[in-house]
């Protein structure tokens, strides 16, 4: 039997590969755990399934609020100093 294209489980493995490789590439810029967070988010929400990018921006944003929002205050020697 002759197969014309490309079966799934090539497609995928292929799509993988390209994945890996992206995420290789900005490991290079040597990106702080804080920018692995905020390229997260920016990520879920370019996709497709709009339920999916809403689950994933709601955990992102209850588990690290502070990661992904600049609040304009920030600690300083344990006083709040207004707009940073």
């Amino acid at each position: 039997m002759n197969y014309y294209g490309e079966l799934n489980s090539e497609k995928k493995a292929r799509e993988k590969k390209i994945s890996n490789e992206i995420v290789a590439e900005v490991e290079k810029f040597g990106i702080s755990e804080s920018q692995r967070i905020q390229i997260i988010y920016k990520l879920s929400l370019a996709l497709e399934d709009i339920e999916l990018m809403r689950e994933l921006t709601s955990m992102l944003k209850l588990l690290k609020p502070e990661e992904l929002f600049i609040s304009g205050k920030e600690m300083l020697n344990g006083q709040i100093n207004a707009e940073v």
